[in-house]
């Protein structure tokens, strides 16, 4: 009876901690946008050796949507910025007033380099060097 009972409380406490645990309100933002912010990296990527090293923001962005003005339309009420490190771009999706980041993607990576917890602030924070080195050597 006393081993029913332990068991009956041990799965009712897995149900309830599984039904309750917390989930990153912004991860169907995060899901829908996947693949727009792996088209605009690419596009990033084949343009950001012809920009300035210092270059930022718009200024990348507008490069990039002057070939292709579709690609930053799926982040209309967000905001993007972008920048070039070591040679290499950056990008940032943010919440419209520019506080929180939900996206950081470097442009020499196949895929979307990191979702960012919700309250992350909108700065970037990857090692874009490291980031790529180890894209090389796992070649």
């Amino acid at each position: 009876m006393m081993k029913t009972l332990c068991i009956m409380i041990l799965c009712a406490t897995l149900v309830v901690g599984c039904v309750t645990a917390p989930v990153d309100p912004h991860q169907k933002t995060i899901a829908s946008l996947d693949d727009s912010i792996y088209a605009l990296s690419a596009a990033i990527d084949v343009v950001v050796d012809t920009l300035p090293p210092d270059s930022r923001d718009d200024q990348i962005i507008s490069v990039v949507t002057a070939k292709d003005p579709s690609l930053t339309a799926p982040f209309a009420g967000y905001t993007l910025k972008a920048e070039i490190q070591d040679g290499t771009g950056v990008i940032l999706l943010c919440d419209k007033d520019a506080h929180v980041a939900y996206i950081e993607d470097v442009t020499c990576t196949p895929r979307i380099d990191t979702l960012r917890p919700t309250g992350s602030p909108c700065l970037f924070f990857l090692d874009v060097k490291k980031v790529c080195t180890e894209i090389q050597r796992n070649k």
